[in-house]
């Protein structure tokens, strides 16, 4: 063992070196020690910080949170229940919005609203940004449920979403009065 390390030193040093040098650059590791909830959570972190830059919130006109919804009160429910069902069912009005929005623009949405909102041209920059990030947070807890998603995290994502959604409405509303 020791003679394959001294044979393999200079690689393998080179290896870890390379290695070490890209554990920056990595978005999602995973790992039994929790690495994969942290991401999940410091991602939620720059969701939220991203949903505060939106034109909306920054309006003077801006009330706080939008008019609650049956979908945000069982998403707020489900947060201390179970937090990743949470996050899934806050999607599911920003799923909606962004289809409303598309179809106000005139685009089709046949198969998913998010391969839609990725490669429509209309939608601004910064809100297709935070729409997927959304989506993909929603991915992670859907699909993986070794994250251990905290309720505060969730509520941070369900405030995230509902500042989506809000945006997408008023979005809508200014592209159907664009028809007129």
């Amino acid at each position: 063992m020791l003679t394959l390390f001294l044979v393999f030193r200079r690689p393998l040093v080179s290896l870890l070196s390379a290695l070490l040098d890209r554990m920056g650059q990595l978005k999602r590791l995973k790992a039994p020690w929790g690495v994969e909830a942290e991401w999940f959570e410091e991602s939620v972190e720059e969701v939220e910080e991203s949903a505060e830059g939106l034109p909306s919130q920054k309006s003077p006109d801006y009330v706080g949170r939008p008019e609650s919804t049956p979908t945000d009160d069982i998403a707020l429910e489900l947060a201390s229940i179970d937090p990743a069902a949470a996050v899934v069912t806050a999607f599911i009005r920003v799923e909606r919005a962004a289809v409303n929005l598309l179809t106000a623009m005139g685009e089709s949405v046949t198969r998913s609203p998010m391969v839609a909102v990725r490669k429509s041209e209309r939608v601004d920059p910064y809100l297709k940004s935070l729409i997927l990030d959304l989506s993909q947070l929603r991915n992670a807890a859907a699909h993986h449920r070794e994250i251990d998603i905290s309720m505060e995290t969730a509520r941070k994502y369900i405030d995230a979403a509902n500042a989506a959604v809000r945006e997408l409405e008023l979005t809508t509303v200014g592209a159907q009065d664009d028809e007129f």
